[in-house]
Parts: structure tokens; sequence; C-alpha cells
């Protein structure tokens, strides 16, 4: 992520594994490292910046809602209620996890963004509501502008991770709810007295509102995919979840195997399938002796150790740049076009089962009971807040002797000065 936000280096690689490695992580975090270095915001003032600001949005939102509800009329109960709410956000417990927001990582700036989203869907419902008594013309511009902030957020919150599909619920309840609340406004108007110039400009004005955060964030995607499209050849955001690459394994997570696990997506004997059922991939002898025999990312190899869970992908493209075929982004595409051609025209035996993506095996019945364990233990962690190491975490501390050059880069990137050591084994966990 701090490579990516270097933009220049990013677009042009000239390493073989900077090729390789250019579009596996989506953009929006480097990004945002790249943006407050222009400004030259040191990166712990920005991040404290943004947490308070999504904190404001979302308790707005919240305030407004309970205001619509009439749970409290009071001037005194009200200004209460919204500083409780906002003490809430601004010291949410996700804001202390180590592995979610205090770490240099791209799942540090997931929670504060999340928060604006849901604070600017509760307020664009708030000024649907108003905007329905249609008397309230002075909304309609704060509206757009709502629509256009909440569009660009969507977008650069898709593409902060593979995994953003997770919000969908939020997303879609925040466009189709004030969607229904604008074509009662429709209904109301049609019905109303008023000149037929006034409810046709009116309706206009519904119709715009509405479309705009659908479009801002469709026009933030469409951007997004040119730029990686111009300097790649290909527009995916992540070749692990997008592409032909993703497709190839997406086909493999659903051919039929006794062999594969929980853990074991892609057993050997599932490749071998794919292998004999496709002429091209069978002709990449170099590629299949690597898998057969190399080990990488902690795999024996893929016979003896296969990768666990979606690893298969990364263990893929080393293989694929060892074997000289991923001299660049748009090449590999190709070849596994036509190999997903062949295995869909193989129509090799499907395993049974439920899954909400194709970027995940199936599952049958029994064992999606089994994974209640997990439910439990996101249940405890999630909503009690249970299960939580308490610990003081010591100041991070960059290994000169051994990163000297990364903890330049780290400084440079962040704008930030870093406690730096001479201990490696004092300072690596740190780092």
């Amino acid at each position: 992520m701090i490579d990516y936000s270097h933009l220049w280096n990013h677009f042009h690689p000239t390493t073989a594994d900077d090729i390789l490695w250019a579009q596996v992580k989506p953009m929006s975090y480097p990004y945002f490292l790249s943006f407050i270095r222009v400004l030259g915001i040191p990166y712990r003032l920005a991040f404290t910046i943004l947490w308070i600001i999504s904190s404001l949005i979302a308790s707005t939102g919240l305030y407004y809602l309970a205001k619509h509800l009439q749970y409290f009329t009071s001037p005194k109960w009200s200004t209460l209620l919204y500083i409780l709410i906002y003490s809430f956000f601004v010291f949410s417990p996700v804001g202390f996890d180590d592995t979610t927001a205090q770490r240099i990582y791209r799942e540090s700036i997931i929670p504060p963004t999340v928060f604006l989203i849901f604070g600017l869907i509760l307020i664009l419902i708030h000024f649907s509501l108003e905007f329905h008594q249609f008397q309230h013309n002075k909304y309609i511009f704060l509206e757009i502008a709502i629509g256009i902030l909440l569009g660009i957020t969507l977008a650069f919150f898709w593409y902060i991770k593979e995994s953003s599909i997770w919000l969908a619920p939020l997303i879609a309840s925040g466009i189709l709810i004030p969607l229904v609340i604008q074509f009662q406004s429709i209904l109301s108007l049609f019905r109303s007295r008023i000149p037929l110039k006034i409810k046709t400009c009116k309706v206009i004005a519904i119709l715009i509102v509405t479309a705009t955060p659908i479009s801002t964030f469709g026009a933030g995607a469409w951007m997004y995919n040119k730029v990686n499209e111009h300097y790649f050849g290909v527009p995916y955001g992540s070749i692990r979840t997008e592409g032909e690459i993703a497709g190839f394994f997406s086909r493999l997570y659903q051919i039929k195997s006794p062999e594969r696990t929980s853990y074991t997506w892609i057993p050997w004997s599932v490749m071998q399938k794919a292998i004999n059922a496709s002429p091209t991939l069978k002709s990449q002898t170099k590629l299949i002796n690597l898998m057969r025999n190399s080990s990488e990312f902690g795999i024996k190899n893929w016979r003896q150790t296969p990768p666990g869970s979606d690893m298969g992908v990364w263990v893929m493209l080393k293989y694929l740049q060892q074997a000289g075929l991923y001299k660049n982004q748009r090449d590999p595409q190709i070849l596994f076009a036509k190999i997903n051609s062949e295995l869909d025209t193989a129509n090799l035996q499907q395993s049974s089962g439920f899954t909400p993506t194709s970027l995940l095996p199936k599952k049958n019945i029994d064992q999606i009971i089994a994974l209640k364990s997990s439910f439990h233990a996101i249940w405890d962690t999630s909503v009690l807040w249970q299960d939580f190491q308490l610990t003081n975490r010591e100041n991070t501390i960059c290994p000169i002797d051994t990163n000297a050059n990364n903890c330049r880069i780290l400084e440079t990137s962040l704008s930030t000065v870093f406690p730096l050591s001479n201990d490696a084994a004092q300072s690596s966990q740190s780092f």
C-alpha cells in the first residue's frame, strides 16, 4: 500500500515484481495516502481529521432520524443525544482494534468511511422526507450536493478492498429508501392542484436528486477502471477478484471434489481436472511443472500442500512470473480467457450447495451449520465485545539496521517521523 501510494512509480512499473503486483489490490487507500502527502498533512493528523468528520456526519444522520421519529422534542435532550451519539462514534471500539484501525494499512480507513456512508445515507433520507412535503425547494441543491458526496464516498469505499460487497445491503437500502420517498413525492405532486409547469419542474428535480448518488458512484467506478486500463491495459480494480485469472479460479472453486475442505479450496485433483480439460493450459508445461514442484508462499508445492483458501491466486501469479508468462498485465488475461473458454466447453461436474459469490466454493447445509462457531465468535467480539486482549502498544520503532531505506520511504510517504533503533530484536515486530 505504501509503494502503491507513489503513483508515478505504481503506474510506470519497471521491475518484474512491480509489474506482477501492480493490480493485486485496489487503490483507494494509496490514493488517500498520496492525496494527504501532496497536501503536506501528516498521516496521523489526516487520519484523526477523517475520523472526527465521519463521526460528526454519522452523528448528524442519526440525530436527524431521531428528530423525524420525534423521540426527543426538547432542545436540551436533543443536544445531549447528539453529544452521546458523537461520543460513541469518535470513541468507537473498532478504532482501538489493532488489526482494524491501528495499523498503517487499508483496513484502518474502512471504519471512518463506513461511518461517512452511514451518515450521508441518513442525511439524504432526512432531506428526502423534507422534500417530500415539496414546499421545501431550498433543499434541492443541498440534497444534490449530499448525493454527489455519497456517490464519491461509495466509489472510494468500493475500491478499498476486494471484499467491499459486504456493505451492499446498507448501500442498497440507502439508495432504495430515498427512491421510495421520492416516488411518493411524485405521486403526491400528480394528485395536487398546483400548475402543470410547477409539477413538471418538481418531478425533474426529484429525478435528478434520486439519480445523483447512483450516477456519481458509477462515474467514479468508470474513472477508476479507465485509469487502470490506460496504464495497464486492463480495467480491473484487483486481478484477484476480477478478470480472467480470477474467473479461472472461480471455475475451479465450483468443480466437484471430495478432497475440498474449508481450508483447501483447490486440491491438486481439481487442478489436474482443469489441466486435462484445457489444451491451452496443458500445453504450458513449464507452468505445470512449477505447480507440481515449486515452493511459494510457504507451500511445498501444489500437489503435496495446496494453498489455503484464496492464496492459490497469489501462488499462481508467482508461477506465471517464473514461467515467463507475466511480462505485462494484459497477456495473462488473454491466456486465461482461452483457458476459461475451454473449461466451460468441457462442462466439468460441478459441486452442489450454495455460495453467495463464484469467488467462494459452494457449501451444503451441513457445512453452513458447521460454521456456527465462527458466527458465535463474531457475535461475541463484535456485539458483546468479548475475547479481546488488552495490551499497551509500543511506539512504532523503525529498525534502521535492516530496513534503513524502508524507514526513509515510510517517513516520506506518511510525512511522519518515526523513532529509530539499531536493535533489530526490539524493533522488528513493531516495524
